[in-house]
Parts: structure tokens; C-alpha cells; sequence
């Protein structure tokens, strides 16, 4: 498994972090990392190589609403009402405050002050974020590294994003070196084998490490009718479409789908939860895949689901994951020619006639 070089703010991050509540990866579980993006109503940008460095894993914080998540860039999370995302790079100190009612940390930053509720969660990562007032910004910075990085004996970077996967089982692995293979032989043009390849590898960070968030939308792998196909397969049919320049949105009635959602979640949003019986799903092209919105559709005024049902989102992310799996690795060995309900039904024995050949053949 690829294991990132540990940037200054990381290897602070690691060296000062010494409360039990803290999980570093790569002792992350995919369930606790989908957890608290859900709660946390955001993810990791994987297109922009953003490394996970580790999560406020405390199960009674979460009961309470509080998540916190840290990165090589940033940190983010939900305290109490309060959503935030705050770059290491803009912190300059950050000061407990107390009144009569509760106490809260007041986080002073070269764009003014973001004030977050005192909780456990906060409480395990102050010591960090106290100390890093004395780090000059410039040794804050992070790397970035493409999902696919192209070199001349490996031009669609799939050799690459193999080398860098997290936990590659035996398909990803024969996807990837399917890709490489088959633009060596020919069978595939530049174009196709790198977005191939960088789909595979936005995947696999999604697996593993959560949705990542873009622009205000999740991210997904899929193209676009792929997108609505896995949709439909994950919620039902949608009941209304309607498309609005790239970006085209789904209507879906859900009463009496994922009703377990809402078993773990506060009292106060699983009563918000439970008002939720149609959701609209935007989805809008982007490069090596799709972005996602999921909003309440009974309102007038647009608001994500994570806001109020952070477990129902967590849900439908975790059955859309599945589809992903299926439908990233069949488009990487059989292109976009295949219509998706085709590709699904009757394109396994396809991909792996078109892998059995490509293995078989010239060296590559």
C-alpha cells in the first residue's frame, strides 16, 4: 500500500496528537472515515491529492454530533450546530473562551475568526492547533499529487496509480495493468487510457478514504448516464427529471427506503430524517467522473441532506460505492461505446475476454 511522504504539518500532526481519541491512518476504517464526512458534510478533494492524516474517532462524540477529521492540509468537522473547514496555513492562534452558558474555542485566522463550540472532539486536537503558532506558515504547505500522473514508460499513469493505490485487491490491480496494457498494444488512444486510469484511482480514494467534496458537490468516478443508471439502481426509478444547462437533476421519492438510517442518529435529526420522503440529486460532468448534490426536495430552497439525515447520505453512499465498483471497472477494459444497462448485464464476460487477451499477448 502506498504510504504518502509525511509533509512538515503531518509529521507536527503525529508528533503532538497524543490523545486516545484520535485515529491516524492508515488505522481509518472506511466506515468511520464515510461516518464522518457524512456528519461532517464535506470530504477530502482526491482530485487535488488531499492525504488523510487521521480522524476524532469517538463513537459518543458522534452520538453528540461532533466530528472531527484531519488532513495534510486542513481540518474539518462538525462541533455542536457548527460546520467548518479551516487550512492549517491560516491559523495564527486560537484562544479558549468561557461565558456563563458554555465555552468555546475562538480560532483567529488571517480571514478573520471561526468559532467552534467546545467539545471532546476539539478538546483532543487544541494542544495541536495551540502549538501551531509557532510554526511559520511557510513550513504548512502540502504536495499534491494527480490521481494518474503520466511518465514515459507508463504515458496513462495507470503503473503509477497502481504503485500509489490504498489496498488494492486483485481487481483494481488487473484494471489498472489492463489499461496500461492495452494502450501499449494499441487497443486503446492516450485519451481514454488516462481517464481510465484516473477513474480506477478517484475510485479507490473513494473506497477507502471517503466521498471527496468539489465545488459545494460530492464526487464520483461514473460518467454521466452511468450516474443516473446507479441513481435509479440505488433509490428506485426517479419520478421527475429535469436537466439545467451540464447540470441535470433527478427526482426520488425514498419514503420507506433505508429506514435503519436513522436508528444511531440525535433525536433531533432523526426527526428531520424521517420528514425526508423525496429527494432531489443533481448531477453535473466533471473531469474523471460526476458531481453530486443530495438535497431535500420537499423544500423550495435547496438543502443537503447531510445537514439534517448525515446517516441517510451515508446510506445511499455506501449502496452507491457498490455500483462504482462494478460499473469503473468495466468501463476501464470495454470503453464507452456499451449503452450502461448492457454493460451491467452482459459486459463481465466481455472484460474478460479483452483482459485474457491483453495478458496473453506481447509483453508490455
Amino acid at each position: 500500500m502506498f504510504s504518502p511522504m509525511a509533509s512538515p504539518i503531518v509529521q507536527l500532526l503525529q508528533a503532538n496528537l497524543r490523545n486516545p481519541r484520535v485515529r491516524f491512518f492508515p488505522h481509518v476504517p472506511p466506515a468511520a472515515m464515510a461516518r464522518a464526512t457524512s456528519m461532517a458534510g464535506r470530504g477530502l478533494d482526491h482530485h487535488g491529492g488531499e492525504e488523510l492524516v487521521g480522524i476524532v474517532d469517538d463513537r459518543m462524540e458522534e452520538l453528540k454530533g461532533n466530528v472531527l477529521v484531519l488532513t495534510d492540509r486542513r481540518f474539518f468537522g462538525v462541533s455542536g450546530p457548527k460546520l467548518f473547514s479551516v487550512p492549517w496555513q491560516v491559523v495564527s492562534d486560537v484562544v479558549l473562551k468561557r461565558d456563563f452558558l458554555e465555552a468555546s474555542y475562538e480560532i483567529q485566522t488571517v480571514d478573520g475568526v471561526v468559532t467552534v463550540p467546545k467539545t471532546a472532539a476539539m478538546e483532543a486536537v487544541f494542544p495541536f492547533l495551540a502549538g501551531l503558532r509557532g510554526v511559520d506558515p511557510a513550513h504548512r504547505g502540502y504536495g499534491t499529487v494527480a490521481l494518474a500522473k503520466a511518465r514515459d514508460d507508463d504515458p496513462s499513469g495507470a503503473l503509477g496509480a497502481l504503485a500509489r493505490a490504498l489496498w488494492p485487491d486483485a481487481s483494481l490491480d488487473a484494471a489498472l495493468r489492463y489499461v496500461h496494457a492495452a494502450h501499449r498494444l494499441g487497443w486503446a488512444d492516450l485519451e481514454t487510457s488516462c481517464d481510465a486510469a484516473a477513474r480506477l484511482a478517484l475510485f479507490n480514494r473513494t473506497q477507502w478514504l471517503g466521498r471527496a467534496t468539489r465545488l459545494g458537490a460530492w464526487v464520483s468516478p461514473l460518467g454521466l448516464s452511468d450516474a443516473a443508471y446507479g441513481l435509479a439502481t440505488v433509490l428506485g426509478a426517479p419520478c421527475g427529471q429535469r436537466a439545467d444547462g451540464e447540470r441535470t437533476s433527478f427526482e426520488f421519492r425514498i419514503m420507506g427506503r433505508f429506514r435503519d438510517a436513522y436508528d444511531d442518529t440525535t433525536s433531533l435529526r432523526a426527526a428531520v430524517a424521517q420528514s425526508i420522503d423525496q429527494l432531489r440529486v443533481g448531477v453535473t460532468p466533471m473531469e474523471y467522473g460526476v458531481l453530486l448534490t443530495f438535497e431535500d426536495g420537499s423544500l423550495s430552497t435547496p438543502q443537503s441532506i447531510t445537514i439534517g439525515a448525515p446517516r441517510l447520505f451515508q446510506r445511499i453512499h455506501e449502496a452507491l460505492l457498490a455500483f462504482e465498483a462494478h460499473a469503473t471497472w468495466l468501463r476501464a477494459v470495454l470503453g464507452w461505446s456499451w449503452p450502461i444497462d448492457a454493460l451491467v448485464m452482459q459486459g463481465v464476460p466481455q472484460a474478460q475476454q479483452r483482459m485474457h487477451a491483453a495478458f496473453s499477448g506481447p509483453p508490455t
